[in-house]
């Protein structure tokens, strides 16, 4: 964890830092959501942020795997639930690889063994109880293993959730053509 160091898995970091001032130039402080979370470093989308610009921010990661070194290798607000449209308790199979995540019919883990219950709760919940701020600087979905698929309601100026994400961006990259860089 070296500072000047980026670690986003397609640059999404270094982008967001191009785009927004840092705290030395901005009129307030800088807030994230990192939903999937993911490791606290490793192809972080906002560890780099943290750590090097003093932004602040919520990391999202229903995977149990990795909340003790979020909590302890960061300094953001951790939540450790699924992110769905309504609060329920879904089958989750928590693991390091890429397909931990929520177990069901239409998600990439159609069954496993070894599973757990995990509680969902929705988006605009989380955010009333975190008291994020009105203005979300970056918003950071890396969530492709484990959409349900029903929408998770995330905030858009066009929902009534009173946030509004200044800086969204998915785990995939897209050019201007609208094709998925790799």
């Amino acid at each position: 964890d070296q500072p000047g160091k980026w670690h986003g898995q397609r640059g999404q970091d270094r982008t967001v830092n191009t785009l927004m001032p840092s705290r030395a130039t901005a009129r307030r402080r800088r807030f994230f959501i990192d939903l999937a979370a993911n490791a606290w470093l490793s192809l972080s989308n906002t560890r780099a942020l943290e750590r090097d610009y003093g932004w602040e921010g919520l990391c999202i990661e229903a995977n149990p795997v990795y909340h003790a070194d979020l909590l302890s290798q960061r300094n953001c607000t951790v939540v450790g639930v699924a992110v769905a449209s309504t609060e329920d308790t879904v089958q989750f199979v928590a693991s390091r690889k890429a397909l931990g995540g929520i177990v069901g019919a239409g998600m990439d883990n159609k069954q496993a063994t070894n599973t757990s219950e995990m509680r969902t709760i929705p988006f605009s919940r989380i955010l009333e109880e975190f008291k994020a701020p009105k203005t979300i600087d970056y918003l950071s979905l890396d969530v492709e293993a484990c959409v349900r698929p029903d929408p998770i309601h995330a905030p858009t100026p066009s929902r009534a959730l009173r946030h509004t994400p200044q800086s969204p961006c998915s785990h995939h990259v897209r050019n201007r053509r609208g094709r998925r860089a790799s």
